[in-house]
């Protein structure tokens, strides 16, 4: 995982990215006739993202201008994800602990995001500090957007593919350029959940969020529409089904990625199992231990694409600090970061 650091505003920063990655082994996307639909998707869903997020619109003008890029096909990418392609089926696994369960008497956020283990080598921590807005600390692997991380006011925030919804996806704003606004806008788990419900998404992701107060909403958004479930310092996980009774009949069993309800019952196992004495060595432990032996980190095979966990987080409330591990966490020890 490498760092970037970028000040400035939304087309400043943007401008700088792309200055970096010019200068990299960066391959910019080229037009391919067989990708035309998501051409044609990135276009409606431009308009929706000029609406709801303008400002990493402009990051992505800026982004091109840099890094002398086609904006036109430098855009597709951070605003339609995998739309028309197969991905390998998502692992991630997030947690709230609670007080109650912690051997400190305060509460801890764990986040294990597992995916295609090629792009670990490509994975960046993306250090922001917008002339408008929050500065942040999150993780990615694209040029616009995030899956998740911290902003100077101690808002938490990760994302999990709710792999089973069985909708279309519609023109929306994409959850990377969500969690990006989240961070930068946002102070506290009641407006991320605010503005994330006004918004018309574009797949199906769940939105777990934590403030300072220990406010948690754990948030499920689809073009069908979204549902917030708040809670204060209690257990809260989420994997990648749908959990949500109100949404629980547009669950497509055979989307079921076959480790998420597993991982989502070790979870509940070892909390259970460790109420009162969870601290972050058991944490850490914990996140790097197999689905198959209790744990939750993946190690799988997805039509030939090797997939894991490759990045790793949880914070600490006591301490105030937020420890990343930078990669598969059996192979990379926790790093504790700040702003």
């Amino acid at each position: 995982m490498f760092e970037i650091e970028l000040i400035g505003n939304w087309y400043e920063m943007g401008k700088q990215y792309g200055m970096i990655m010019k200068h990299s082994p960066f391959q910019a996307p080229i037009y391919d006739e067989n990708m035309m639909h998501r051409y044609e998707f990135a276009e409606k869903c431009e308009q929706q993202v000029k609406n709801y997020a303008p400002d990493l619109i402009e990051f992505l003008k800026g982004f091109a201008e840099g890094g002398s890029y086609d904006y036109d096909m430098i855009k597709v990418l951070p605003l339609v994800l995998n739309y028309g392609w197969e991905p390998p089926k998502p692992s991630c696994t997030i947690s709230y602990i609670s007080s109650e369960y912690s051997a400190t008497g305060h509460p801890f956020m764990l986040r294990n995001y597992d995916w295609d283990y090629s792009s670990e080598k490509i994975m960046a921590k993306m250090i922001l500090s917008p002339t408008n807005g929050n500065k942040s600390i999150s993780f990615t692997d694209l040029w616009g957007g995030a899956y998740g991380g911290i902003n100077q006011k101690g808002l938490l925030i990760g994302i999990t593919a709710a792999a089973t919804y069985d909708g279309e996806w519609i023109p929306g704003v994409m959850m990377n350029l969500l969690v990006q606004w989240v961070l930068t806008h946002y102070s506290t788990a009641q407006e991320a959940a605010n503005y994330i419900k006004s918004v018309p998404h574009t797949g199906a992701f769940h939105y777990f969020v934590v403030d300072q107060d220990r406010n948690i909403a754990r948030i499920l958004g689809t073009p069908d529409g979204v549902v917030v479930d708040l809670f204060n310092d209690e257990n809260v996980i989420q994997t990648n089904h749908i959990i949500v009774d109100s949404m629980i009949d547009r669950q497509d069993e055979s989307r079921m990625p076959v480790s998420s309800p597993i991982r989502f019952e070790n979870v509940q196992k070892w909390l259970a199992k460790q109420k009162g004495k969870i601290n972050s060595v058991k944490i850490k432990e914990f996140c790097s231990l197999s689905h198959s032996k209790g744990g939750i980190h993946e190690d799988g095979d997805f039509m030939g694409i090797k997939f894991g966990t490759i990045w790793s987080w949880f914070y600490d409330f006591q301490e105030h600090a937020f420890y990343l591990s930078p990669g598969n966490p059996l192979h990379h020890e926790y790093q504790k970061i700040s702003f």
